[in-house]
């Protein structure tokens, strides 16, 4: 607690003397996650391993049931501490996700489009350290 009163005190010493401040950068996603997706529509957990990488504001990464079976994503976009990404796995069909970064936690939703229908579904991974 005594950093972030250290950090809150030079920050508006900073503010107050017109010095630059600089926007706090968003939490960082790089690593590998592990946990389970659960469907709305009942069944059984399927289990995900995400690896994401980050360099500046560009993220990339994989998934797949298993860290030694991987998929590239698409389509990442993080804003904050969300992340949403895409990956296609034709002819299975396409996964969407809308995560939220809550320390050491993604949870969120994924939404499977293929040519049976539509589910949707949560799903929890957590950094693997």
């Amino acid at each position: 607690m005594r950093a972030f009163g250290q950090c809150t005190r030079w920050l508006v010493l900073g503010l107050s003397v017109g010095l630059p401040v600089l926007p706090l950068a968003a939490a960082s996603t790089a690593g590998s996650w592990s946990g389970l997706a659960t469907p709305n529509q009942g069944g059984h957990q399927e289990a995900f391993y995400l690896v994401l990488k980050q360099a500046g504001p560009e993220i990339t990464g994989t998934l797949g049931p298993r860290a030694d079976e991987q998929y590239a994503i698409s389509e990442v976009k993080m804003e904050a501490n969300r992340i949403a990404f895409t990956l296609s796995l034709p002819p299975k069909g396409v996964l969407h996700f809308d995560l939220t970064l809550d320390g050491d936690t993604l949870r969120g939703k994924v939404h499977l489009s293929r040519a049976d229908g539509e589910f949707d579904g949560t799903i929890e991974l957590k950094r693997v350290p």
